[in-house]
């Protein structure tokens, strides 16, 4: 006889689903101020804090202005590793930036 367990309650589920909802949650406000909806009514709709959107846009700021300089920066021929050095991220990553110019420019 087959025995069943149920796992709903477990912690490690609720866990999932809570890193799930807070996915979800980050992607939409992520979507909303790309499209320049007012902070306000994304706090709303999102059903977070103020102070939760303005992070977020912050952090879309700052990736921005860090690729901004990655793109001058591989335009002044600077190599990719002194770039990923100085930038602290992985060269697998400026170029990746840099394959996009490429395509962009070609």
């Amino acid at each position: 006889m087959p025995i069943t367990i149920d796992l709903s309650d477990h912690a490690l589920v609720k866990m999932g689903e809570e890193l799930g909802i807070e996915r979800k949650t980050r992607i939409g406000t992520i979507n909303m101020i790309e499209k320049d909806i007012p902070i306000k009514d994304i706090a709303e709709i999102q059903e977070v804090s103020i102070d939760y959107v303005i992070q977020i846009k912050n952090e879309l700021h700052e990736k921005e202005t860090k690729r901004t300089t990655i793109i001058n920066q591989l335009k002044e021929g600077i190599s990719v590793e002194n770039i990923a050095e100085s930038q602290v991220i992985t060269i697998d990553e400026v170029i990746a930036i840099k394959n996009e110019l490429d395509q962009k420019e070609g």
